[in-house]
C-alpha cells in the first residue's frame, strides 16, 4: 500500500518539476538532463510530492554572479512563485 501511495506522489512531483522547469527556463540555464531522480530520503516521502531545485553552483563564475545578484534571486523567486502558484490551483479543482 504504501509503494502505490508513493509512486502515486512521485507522480506528482515531476508534474512539479515539469512545471517548475517550464517556469524557471527563461531566467534560470539547465544543464541536460535538466531532471533525474535520486534516492535521497528527503525525495522519498510516500505522502508529500517533493523536488530538489539546484539553482546553479557557486563554483561557476557566470552562475555565481547570477546568484550573487538581486536581479538574478529575484527572477528564480518569480519563477518558483508561478510554478507553485499554477500548482497549488490545479489541486484545488
Amino acid at each position: 500500500l504504501i509503494d502505490l501511495l508513493q509512486r502515486e506522489t512521485m507522480t506528482a512531483s515531476v508534474r512539479f518539476a515539469e512545471l517548475l522547469h517550464r517556469e524557471t527556463a527563461p531566467l534560470v540555464p539547465f544543464r541536460a538532463p535538466w531532471h533525474r531522480r535520486a534516492a535521497l530520503v528527503v525525495l522519498r516521502a510516500p505522502d508529500i510530492p517533493s523536488i530538489l531545485f539546484e539553482t546553479g553552483y557557486i563554483s561557476n563564475d557566470e552562475e555565481a554572479e547570477r546568484l550573487g545578484s538581486a536581479e538574478g534571486r529575484s527572477g528564480i523567486a518569480r519563477g518558483i512563485a508561478r510554478a507553485v502558484a499554477i500548482y497549488a490551483a490545479t489541486l484545488e479543482r
